[in-house]
């Protein structure tokens, strides 16, 4: 709230979770997809194709790092 913008990164869908590993960043977003994003940038690593992972049908409610697991919690339709 009182921080100041330090980057601006696009996104495909509004993100409601971050989480930082020990090599990436991660987010998950609303329409229950997780992303990887170097942490540096914020942007898709260099390199390397956009990684993009469907999680959940509908948003991503909470996000956990372990190692090299992610942990998510989200809504599906049944």
């Amino acid at each position: 709230m009182t921080g100041n913008v330090v980057r601006k990164v696009p996104t495909s869908s509004a993100i409601t979770h971050l989480q930082f590993s020990s090599s990436v960043l991660i987010s998950g977003t609303v329409d229950g997809f997780l992303h990887l994003h170097d942490p540096r940038t914020g942007m898709a690593r260099v390199g390397t194709e956009h990684v993009a992972v469907k999680a959940h049908q509908c948003s991503i409610q909470g996000l956990q790092t372990s190692g090299n697991l992610i942990f998510t919690i989200g809504h599906s339709e049944r």
